[in-house]
């Protein structure tokens, strides 16, 4: 891949997760790219409409070309717009974080998120694949052949990220127990949140993931499992429409 643009992209995807804006020193931390570089690749991007610049020695946020897109067309926009009521009203009624994810190439990509307190949020941020709930379904639901290109590109799980996964056939064994129930467990520990995901269609022939996260001092799985299948037939009677 051409390095400016994987360096370009890199500084548009950690001026997204910050919409107060990074300095220049920030932001060549966090992507680790040398501080002469960012100021080349900020300036084209300011003057094309993808970044905002506060002054001439101010920091650097998302621009008008970049907003316009997110605001336009949020991606996977027809799952999006179908599963937005539903995924709202149910982060409500339960108090808890869902969201919806697709896969892409290797990455995980939340494409909507909703908390209990608020609005649901078109993200499209990039996450952990093994470790989430959400990334071992849609990992699962692969075609083998793609599975297996995909371990060979980024390798088989962490003890940390996904326990248990120390071969390949161990994890293909496990990725058919997941797409034979449909849904799958993360209850990790050391960590304060559960979650469950289940698999609903994409609209676009392919698997999209909605993923229910609480706290576990407020977990239920018994819960967590019905409402999942709630929104997931849901999901998929107004995704056929």
């Amino acid at each position: 891949m051409n390095q400016l643009l994987s360096r370009a992209t890199l500084l548009l995807v950690h001026l997204g997760r910050h919409p107060a804006g990074l300095s220049l020193r920030a932001l060549a931390t966090e992507t680790a790219i040398p501080p002469s570089t960012c100021v080349r690749l900020l300036r084209d991007l300011v003057a094309l409409g993808w970044a905002d610049q506060s002054g001439p020695r101010g920091g650097y946020r998302l621009g008008p070309r970049a907003a316009s897109l997110a605001h336009s067309q949020p991606y996977r926009g027809r799952l999006v717009a179908v599963a937005q009521p539903l995924v709202a009203a149910l982060a409500r009624r339960l108090g808890a974080q869902v969201l919806v994810a697709v896969l892409r190439g290797d990455q995980r990509l939340v494409v909507l998120r909703a908390e209990g307190d608020g609005d649901p949020l078109c993200l499209a941020e990039e996450r952990e694949l093994y470790a989430s709930a959400s990334g071992r379904l849609l990992v699962a639901h692969l075609p083998w052949r793609t599975r297996r290109r995909l371990v060979e590109r980024i390798g088989l799980p962490s003890q940390r990220a996904w326990p248990g996964m120390a071969d390949w056939e161990e994890l293909s064994v496990e990725c058919s127990a997941i797409r034979r129930c449909g849904w799958v467990l993360n209850l990790p520990a050391g960590s304060d949140r559960s979650a469950v995901a289940i698999a609903v269609p994409d609209g676009d022939g392919g698997t999209a993931a909605v993923a229910i996260g609480m706290l576990k001092r407020d977990w239920s799985e018994t819960v967590a499992l019905r409402e999942a299948h709630r929104i997931a037939a849901l999901l998929r009677r107004r995704l056929r429409d």
